[in-house]
């Protein structure tokens, strides 16, 4: 029904070419896969009812519409929302922390995969993110004075993990959603830290503690070895027993309480989690930019945007 909605509108679209009719592809909702949202970013480009064909690729369950549009600026926001400049930005941003190109067909399996961390709303329109603080209150995390600022001296106590709050922001600048989930696991057995669209991630926010060696870099291993040990050692609620967790091992990494570089943090981070069977990676650095790692990739570019001011 959706194919032949979408064939319908090219045609009638199709016959008003001679007024100077543009096509673009919109999205509709989070059925967008990788190859549609290349076209959408390209905006209202199509001219004729040749190239108008191009648009007839459409995957199971694609959600698109192809929109005919009369602006002279393929730019132009012929639909409400719906920017592609704005499109191209995020794509652009995306392929930027992951390495990947929409472009590439090879590259499309792991680039769908990072999009499905992000939230529709920022997907799609850009929408603002914020972390969600309502399983686990935000005053627990420090209880900081100004919202915004993550120098020690701003939170109120230091019980919580403050310092991943740091991580929470950066992670939502870019447009990934984070959900806090509470502390409530007994001693000995661990609660994983956060829902990213309903996957568990643990996240690790290591500073220079008392009698640490300069330019060390065996925090890392440290760390990731420990978020592997927590997977394993879940407490499960609902049984009251460990819970038996075999799903993939996902690490918030946040290096701005490190004195370390981020480049060497860089390079670390993907031969310690072959090391330690650390499945996905999301590298926070210490400007607030958010590199994307999966296991088995090389060691990591750190020359990307700074999202968070």
């Amino acid at each position: 029904m959706l194919r032949s909605l979408n064939e319908t509108i090219i045609q009638n679209a199709g016959r008003d070419r001679k007024r100077g009719a543009r096509f673009a592809r919109v999205p509709t909702g989070a059925e967008t896969c990788t190859f549609c949202l290349m076209l959408v970013g390209r905006g209202a480009v199509y001219h004729t009812r040749k190239t108008a064909g191009e648009f007839r690729h459409f995957h199971r369950r694609c959600d698109c519409k192809v929109v005919p549009g009369f602006e002279d600026d393929p730019d132009a926001e012929i639909v409400q929302h719906y920017d592609p400049k704005d499109m191209r930005d995020r794509m652009s941003e995306m392929e930027e922390q992951t390495g990947l190109s929409f472009d590439s067909q090879d590259d499309n399996r792991e680039l769908r995969g990072f999009m499905a961390l992000h939230d529709p709303d920022w997907l799609m329109y850009g929408k603002k993110v914020e972390a969600d603080y309502s399983l686990n209150p935000f005053k627990n995390y420090g209880d900081p004075k100004e919202r915004g600022v993550y120098d020690y001296g701003n939170f109120g106590n230091h019980n919580g993990e403050w310092r991943d709050v740091f991580a929470h922001d950066s992670l939502a600048s870019t447009g990934i959603k984070v959900e806090a989930r509470p502390a409530s696991a007994p001693e000995g057995y661990s609660n994983i830290d956060l829902f990213i669209n309903g996957d568990l991630w643990e996240v690790k926010s290591p500073y220079d503690e008392k009698g640490y060696t300069p330019g060390s870099i065996r925090f890392v291993e440290k760390n990731l070895r420990v978020a592997n040990r927590q997977f394993r050692n879940q407490w499960d609620e609902k049984t009251n027993a460990r819970l038996d967790y075999k799903g993939p091992k996902r690490v918030v990494f946040n290096s701005r309480y490190k004195s370390v570089s981020d480049e060497a943090i860089g390079r670390e981070i993907p031969r310690q989690m072959a090391m330690h069977g650390i499945d996905e990676v999301l590298f926070v650095k210490k400007d607030g930019s958010v590199v994307y790692i999966k296991k088995g990739a090389d060691p990591v570019s750190v020359q990307t945007q700074s999202p968070l001011r």
